[in-house]
């Protein structure tokens, strides 16, 4: 049973600095995949976006490649609580994997973070938080990385044709920083309980469903403006139409439409305005 091996290991773990879960692991499952695990965790853009060392001396590295492995082959559907044992499964299964098994997590690894690094580069698996009516300037988390952030946006996009996300990258990441700034349901699912199955579907579920709605509707005349005219409108003029005060970063800016589009009005340049994410999402509907 590999749940009582780990369960062993794990008690008889009293050393002055004990094993943390991934070290323990790394003694329990030994075999071909921890060491397809390690050799992923080595992956210069993945550190690079992680903010990481490698190796890390305490396989934290590691443990987030397996993250994505877990939720990889399993899939957030059939996610149980605890994670830990959600994991200690997936390296059970895995632990003596088969190359074309290995090859297929390595694409699916390598297509993840290139992607997210286009998206969000140093930003990515950080949270963006929206302003107040005190101060309308909403800020990107400086230093935490969220694991839950981390989860869905490497766990939607291994599946997905590149060139049509590329092609659509601008929708998509305007609409996951609108998600985690004005979805109440999907920022309590990547800050409270976050490894509550409920927690974890709605996350993937509102993620996937996103993006899977960008990439089949981008071709169509589009709701969103460029983020190419937005970094425009922002160097030409960086100050909110609404409140009248300075956006302080673009990625805190939103271009609204200033004949609505569910009135008609249509997404080209001479239609957009510069508003803050905090005053577009205050502001009357009928503005």
């Amino acid at each position: 049973d590999p749940d009582l091996k780990f369960e062993i290991f794990e008690r008889l773990n009293t050393g002055a600095i004990p094993l943390n879960e991934m070290e323990l692991r790394n003694c329990v499952y030994r075999g071909k995949y921890i060491e397809l695990l390690k050799k992923l965790a080595d992956d210069d853009i993945f550190t690079e976006l992680g903010g990481l060392k490698k190796p890390d001396k305490r396989m934290k590295d590691v443990e987030l490649v397996l993250r994505f492995a877990a939720f990889y082959h399993a899939t957030y559907l059939k996610y149980q609580s605890p994670m830990k044992r959600f994991f200690n499964q997936d390296m059970e299964k895995y632990k003596n994997i088969n190359e074309a098994d290995a090859d297929a997590l390595l694409d699916a690894f390598k297509k993840s973070v290139q992607i997210v690094k286009s998206l969000f580069g140093s930003s990515a698996f950080k949270r963006f938080y929206r302003g107040t009516q005190s101060d309308p300037n909403g800020i990107w988390e400086s230093q935490q990385f969220n694991t839950s952030l981390y989860d869905v946006l490497m766990g939607v996009f291994h599946d997905k044709d590149k060139n049509q996300v590329y092609a659509a990258l601008d929708s998509i990441r305007e609409g996951l920083i609108n998600l985690m700034t004005t979805n109440q349901d999907y920022i309590d699912s990547i800050t409270l309980g976050t490894s509550e199955v409920d927690r974890v579907r709605r996350r993937f579920d509102l993620t996937r469903m996103l993006v899977d709605d960008i990439l089949t509707n981008y071709r169509q005349q589009p709701r969103c403006f460029s983020l190419q005219l937005k970094r425009e409108l922002y160097d030409a003029d960086p100050t909110c139409t609404i409140c009248a005060q300075k956006i302080q970063d673009v990625d805190d800016a939103a271009v609204d439409h200033i004949d609505q589009y569910w009135r008609g009005g249509k997404t080209i340049p001479e239609n957009a305005r510069l508003t803050h994410r905090y005053c577009n999402m205050a502001r009357s509907r009928s503005d």
